[in-house]
């Protein structure tokens, strides 16, 4: 699970991987921003950021 409150900017472009709830298969995004709420997270090569549960997340290449 990634925290909302310890992310930085410098986390902008960095690798998560998501995994929903009760399925198997995760996907791989990079971060383009944050609210209070919400990581928005770049999943394949399309322009768009999904909004994804933060509890959903983990990061690719270990934490800081």
């Amino acid at each position: 699970m990634i925290q909302i409150e310890d992310l930085k900017a410098r986390d902008v472009g960095r690798a998560v991987i998501y995994r929903s709830p009760g399925v198997d298969k995760a996907a791989s995004g990079y971060i383009s921003s944050w609210n209070y709420a919400l990581v928005f997270v770049r999943y394949g090569a399309g322009p768009q950021a999904a909004a994804t549960d933060p509890k959903d997340l983990e990061w690719a290449y270990g934490a800081d």
